[in-house]
């Protein structure tokens, strides 16, 4: 007969997180970092942020996120993100999104380029907390002609 293991560290969780081929990122109801793997942390240009919307902002340099913002108000207003929407729509529904798809424009930032990236917003509740992992791909390496493909749909290849 089979031991069962009733206890795996939190290190072994941790590990596994840092092992997995996708960018991931745990974030709060508030949309507050908890947890990012190293792949997420070198998508996102990102190391000790806890808001996921100023990294999203300041690090990656989304395009629109500098067009929302106004004046001194440093709040956030990126109404029409898909990735920040569907996190959103996670918590509020409580329900895990379907894997989606958009091009992130940046620019301020050294490599100034378009970005397709996939992303799934899973909805996770634990303890009576209410947390979204996000997983991210970076499908811009498969070529330019796959970003080209969703930026100009009805372009002849």
């Amino acid at each position: 007969m089979k031991e069962k293991n009733h206890f795996i560290s939190s290190e072994f969780y941790f590990e596994l997180f840092n092992q997995l081929p996708d960018a991931l990122v745990l974030l709060d109801s508030d949309l507050n970092i908890k947890l990012s793997n190293h792949l997420f942390r070198d998508l996102f240009h990102s190391n000790d942020e806890v808001n996921f919307e100023e990294v999203l902002g300041h690090k990656l340099g989304c395009k629109d996120f500098y067009q929302s913002v106004s004046g001194h108000d440093l709040k956030i207003n990126c109404t029409n993100c898909k990735l920040k929407n569907s996190v959103k729509k996670a918590i509020s529904n409580k329900r895990t999104q379907k894997p989606d798809t958009m091009v992130l424009q940046t620019i301020g930032t050294q490599d100034e380029s378009l970005k397709l990236i996939q992303f799934q917003a899973i909805y996770i509740k634990y303890i009576n907390q209410e947390y979204v992992l996000l997983k991210l791909n970076d499908l811009t390496e498969f070529g330019n002609n796959t970003v080209d493909l969703i930026t100009n749909p009805k372009k002849d290849y």
